[in-house]
C-alpha cells in the first residue's frame, strides 16, 4: 500500500493484515510493485481496445476474425479491414491486431470463412486466400473473379468451402480452387 509518496511493505498472512507484522511470519510480504502490466499479461494495450460492429465472421485456430467493420469507438469504417482477437479471447477487438486487405480498392469485404488454416476474405470481385498456420498471416493467393455479391452465396462443407457468382460454381478443398461448373454450364 501506498502513503504518500513512498511505498511501504504489507505482510498477508492467515490471522489477518497488518502494517506491523513480524515479517518472518508465515505469509506473503510485498515490499514492491509486482512488474507485470496489463500489457504483459494480454499483448495489447488497455486504451486499444474498440468497440464495434460487422457484417461477417468466423472462427479459426480459438481466434475469431471479422471483416467489413465499423469501429464505434473512434467512428470510422473500415471495409477492407480483418481484425483478429487474442487466442481464446473472442469478444477482445483490439486496434493491435488487423491486416487491411488491399485498402481503398473500392471493394468491401462481404463474407469470411475458414478452412485447412486459410481464411478466405471474398469481396465483390476478388478472392484472398490467406495463411494463419503460424502467428501471422500473409496472402497466399488473390483471384480475380471469384468474389461474391452476397453472403448467402458461400457455403463450408465438409469437403471444403464452396461458392458460386456469375462466372460458375467453385470448391476450394484446403489446397487449390476448383471450378465445378467447367465444360458443364453455357455461358
Amino acid at each position: 500500500y501506498f502513503t504518500g509518496r513512498a511505498a511501504e511493505w504489507m505482510a498477508i498472512t492467515s490471522e489477518g493484515t497488518s502494517a506491523d507484522v513480524d515479517p518472518t511470519a508465515n505469509g506473503i510480504s510485498l515490499f514492491e510493485l509486482p512488474s507485470e502490466s496489463y500489457y504483459s499479461l494480454n499483448g495489447y494495450k488497455e486504451n486499444h481496445l474498440i468497440d464495434c460492429k460487422y457484417s461477417t465472421a468466423t472462427v479459426l485456430n480459438h481466434s475469431a476474425y471479422i471483416g467489413d467493420i465499423y469501429d464505434e469507438t473512434n467512428a470510422r469504417y473500415y471495409g477492407d479491414r480483418v481484425i483478429r482477437t487474442p487466442k481464446f479471447k473472442l469478444d477482445t477487438f483490439s486496434t493491435d491486431f488487423f491486416v487491411d486487405i488491399v485498402p481503398g480498392d473500392g471493394d468491401n469485404i462481404v463474407k469470411l470463412e475458414n478452412y485447412a488454416d486459410r481464411l478466405m476474405v471474398f469481396k465483390h470481385n476478388k478472392l484472398f486466400i490467406i495463411n494463419v498456420s503460424q502467428e501471422s498471416m500473409f496472402i497466399e493467393q488473390e483471384l480475380n473473379g471469384m468474389g461474391v455479391a452476397f453472403p448467402g452465396q458461400v457455403a463450408k462443407t465438409d469437403y471444403g468451402i464452396t461458392w458460386c457468382n456469375k462466372n460458375g460454381a467453385y470448391i476450394f478443398n484446403g489446397t487449390k480452387v476448383q471450378n465445378l461448373t467447367d465444360n458443364k454450364i453455357k455461358t
